[in-house]
């Protein structure tokens, strides 16, 4: 029983000595910790610092935004009084504009009168030609000079508008100079943490002789060491289930020996063994109790590390009793003789049942216990390296979606910049052409209209002549076929041709032309 007892003990040590194995040295777990948060502090700062940068870029935007709109105000505010100055001759113009095609209207009326008089006469038909043709003319330059004059706007409120975007550019860069110098305190904490996180590191290393190669070591001897002991483990159990099915031999002998013994007790012990069956089975109900409570509530909520540590013990149990359930079950069909004894508390109760079991039956729970409990730990490792892998992309991500924030920022404030300065372009541009029209309008507009009303009096002269051509051609008594009739209609004919004009309008000005009468 004593050799029984330690080969027990050895076997239990054996089956713990590799789950012992899996525990990290202090120093390393030290070392592994400083380095982790040492990680996620650099990561930190290379997060800050491109915050940092755009931030800088967003600032110098802002700057040059800053200068273009105070630039653009004053230009504004030092043309104003040109456009208005623009504004008052284009109005003046207009009334101008309008009286001449009022007149026009006027002289139109009068000649569609008279040719209503007249309609043999062709010369009231050419005047109303010329005078819907001027008409015309008149209203168009009117709509032109309407349209610039609402070109030209209230400069006013456009500066005001301006102040305001200029305040609020002001104020946003303000904020960001606050940002600023926020984050760069930060950072400048941050590499104070990771240098002192470094400091720590390599004390350790120093103390501990330790080295980033000597960890490696440590971990590829540890690795090795677990081979060995699974090894050695294997070989153990083949030595343990040897030695059980000696132990079995003798067992079975002393059962043959003590088979009349067992005969008279059978009945004792067979409904000793079934009270004990049927107190396992409500500790199993229990237990299955409790892991169902767990398991609802795992739906609802996620559990605390002490709700989920329960759950995966009460699993556990439920299966050590499965299996203890079964060995008394043989047991009773084996007439095997086992002492029950009831526990209140489940874990003083599995200890005294464990305690009960025979070698045999240890082994094969602690075997069960131990690939169960390692197994997980192997696959563990390859979710371990998953995990790492899948937050170095979502570190990797959350940097390329800053970036990308970055870029959005500062694209909106260089918009803002090159609006404004577009802006600008076209006010000055705008500002040129109200000083062209206001020069226009004060000397050109006057000679085209003293220009047209000079070929107006011209034209009125030559016909005035062609009807005293025609009044004295008529009075006229010589024959048609003499020569001395002839001279004065040869002489009469070019001044009758040079009589006829016609007006053409090219753009805004009006073109009368000479052409003769045959043509």
């Amino acid at each position: 029983l004593r050799s029984i007892n330690g080969n027990l003990e050895t076997s239990t040590d054996l089956l713990l000595e590799p789950l012992r194995s899996y525990e990290m040295p202090e120093p390393i777990k030290t070392l592994k910790t400083l380095a982790m948060n040492n990680e996620a502090k650099q990561t930190q700062v290379k997060k800050i610092q491109s915050d940092l940068e755009g931030a800088q870029r967003r600032i110098e935007e802002l700057e040059t935004t800053i200068k273009i709109k105070e630039k653009f105000i004053s230009d504004m505010v030092k043309n104003s009084d040109a456009k208005a100055t623009a504004k008052q001759k284009l109005q003046r113009k207009r009334s101008k504009l309008e009286e001449q095609y009022y007149n026009t209207r006027t002289q139109l009326a009068h000649a569609e009168n008279s040719m209503y008089r007249d309609e043999e006469a062709s010369t009231p038909k050419r005047e109303i030609e010329l005078y819907k043709n001027m008409a015309i003319h008149y209203e168009k330059r009117m709509n032109d000079l309407e349209m610039i004059k609402q070109m030209a706007g209230d400069s006013a409120k456009k500066v005001l508008e301006l102040e305001s975007s200029l305040n609020s550019s002001k104020k946003q860069m303000e904020k960001l100079k606050r940002q600023l110098k926020k984050e760069e305190e930060r950072k400048s904490q941050l590499e104070d943490e990771v240098a002192e996180d470094q400091k720590k590191i390599r004390d350790l290393e120093e103390k501990y002789n330790l080295t980033a190669s000597k960890l490696k070591e440590m971990q590829s001897e540890s690795e090795d060491e677990r081979s060995i002991t699974r090894s050695r483990a294997e070989d153990k159990k083949k030595n343990l289930l040897e030695m059980s099915a000696r132990i079995s031999h003798l067992d079975h002998v002393l059962k043959e020996k003590s088979m009349d013994l067992e005969r008279a007790a059978d009945i004792d012990e067979k409904q000793a063994l079934r009270v004990e069956i049927e107190n396992l089975r409500r500790t199993k109900e229990g237990l299955l109790e409790a892991k169902c409570n767990l398991d609802s509530k795992l739906k609802e909520n996620p559990l605390s590390m002490f709700e989920e540590r329960k759950r995966l013990e009460c699993g556990e149990a439920i299966e050590m009793v499965d299996v203890m359930i079964e060995q008394k079950n043989e047991k009773i069909c084996g007439r095997k003789c086992f002492d029950p004894k009831n526990r209140k508390d489940m874990e003083m109760m599995l200890i005294k049942q464990l305690s009960n079991l025979s070698l045999d039956e240890i082994v094969k729970l602690f075997t069960k216990y131990f690939y169960k409990v390692t197994l997980p730990k192997e696959s563990g490792r390859c979710f371990e390296m998953q995990l790492n892998e899948a937050e170095q992309k979502l570190h990797q991500l959350e940097l390329c979606n800053r970036d990308l924030k970055n870029e959005i920022k500062n694209s909106k404030v260089e918009n803002e910049r090159r609006i404004i300065y577009l802006r600008q372009q076209h006010e000055q541009k705008m500002h040129m052409m109200f000083r062209s029209v206001a020069d226009e309008t004060g000397s050109s507009g006057y000679d085209k209209d003293s220009e047209v009303a000079r070929y107006k009096r011209e034209n009125k002269s030559l016909k005035k002549r062609v009807q005293d051509l025609e009044t004295l051609f008529r009075a006229s008594t010589a024959p048609v076929a003499t020569s001395p009739a002839r001279l004065p209609q040869q002489e009469i004919k070019p001044i009758a041709n040079s009589a006829k004009t016609t007006v053409i309008r090219r753009g805004r000005k009006l073109i009368i032309e000479k052409s003769d009468c045959d043509k």
